[in-house]
């Protein structure tokens, strides 16, 4: 049986493109249900002995546990996936596939901020000249003009920005690689930290080759916790609520594109969420497209 599970995380990786973090907490989570059967006096010999009566005894069982029910809906949908990976192998019939209920999920409701608020952010970024100051206002206005993930917004390189024509590429989750147009408001202030402020922090920097955009104090990379301290510390100084993050800044470019009256799937797309992601938009869909450069 284990023969199984090790065939179907390979297929999540190397044919659906799923990450080896998704792949390692499928199999945790098809290991503790495999656990259950034992400890539960059945020990089949091949998941064709398994049922969904099965699967609803082990939901009962975790909810005893006290799991939330989002936590028990993670597990149960990896046990569809396999078991529906072992359907499409042959190994069981569909209909014990459809015999198993996922339960609902409690989706946070997606916060975001106003227009005014994101302004109010940015000023804070525009108060003085100094290096990190200007390296700062590069980050928050092109996390908020891309969408990109704070992962996606360290990682760019150099190369990846193209501030004269006006778009970025990123290598995103599950290769999914994208183009997303950049306005003129974002490009202003990344190419003032290349020109002006970058050289400052490439001084201590270890990477001759000089291949990523952002820096810290250390010359080094920029990293997530980096991003996310200034981020919090801006927020903070324009008395704005505590608990905003950089999936904040993700999640008020969607809706203020799709408030602006872009398609929800170019958004989507955008986002990296669609499989088609090269996509291209209207940069004065964005509502700092229609800011004046100083």
């Amino acid at each position: 049986m284990d023969h199984f599970i090790k065939s179907f995380l390979e297929s999540l990786v190397l044919e659906q493109g799923r990450s080896q973090n998704t792949a390692s907490a499928y199999k945790m989570d098809l290991n503790q249900f495999d656990d259950f059967l034992s400890s539960s006096g059945f020990e089949p010999t091949d998941w064709a002995e398994v049922s969904a009566q099965d699967v609803d005894d082990y939901k009962t069982h975790l909810r005893r546990r006290e799991l939330t029910e989002n936590s028990v809906s993670r597990k149960v949908s990896a046990i569809k996936s396999f078991f529906s990976y072992l359907a499409g192998e042959g190994i069981i019939g569909r209909a014990v596939l459809e015999g198993v209920e996922t339960p609902p999920r409690n989706r946070a409701k997606p916060k975001f901020l106003s227009e005014q608020e994101i302004n109010s952010l940015i000023e804070q970024t525009q108060k003085g000249n100094s290096p990190l100051e200007i390296r700062n206002r590069a980050m928050v206005e092109l996390a908020y003009a891309s969408g990109l993930t704070s992962n996606e917004l360290v990682s760019l390189n150099l190369q990846d920005i193209h501030t004269h024509e006006g778009y970025l590429l990123c290598d995103g989750k599950y290769d999914r690689n994208r183009r997303i147009p950049v306005h003129d408001q974002a490009c202003a202030a990344v190419l003032a930290y290349i020109e002006n402020s970058r050289p400052f922090f490439a001084k201590k920097s270890q990477d001759k080759r000089g291949k990523a955009l952002f820096l810290n104090l250390s010359g080094e990379r920029m990293t997530r916790q980096g991003f996310w301290l200034v981020l919090k510390n801006l927020v903070r100084a324009a008395g704005l609520a505590e608990d905003i993050s950089p999936r904040t800044l993700r999640q008020s470019f969607a809706a203020h594109l799709i408030n602006g009256g872009a398609p929800v799937k170019e958004v989507q797309s955008l986002l990296g969420h669609a499989e088609r992601t090269t996509v291209y938009y209207t940069k004065e869909a964005h509502p700092r497209a229609k800011v004046e450069i100083n």
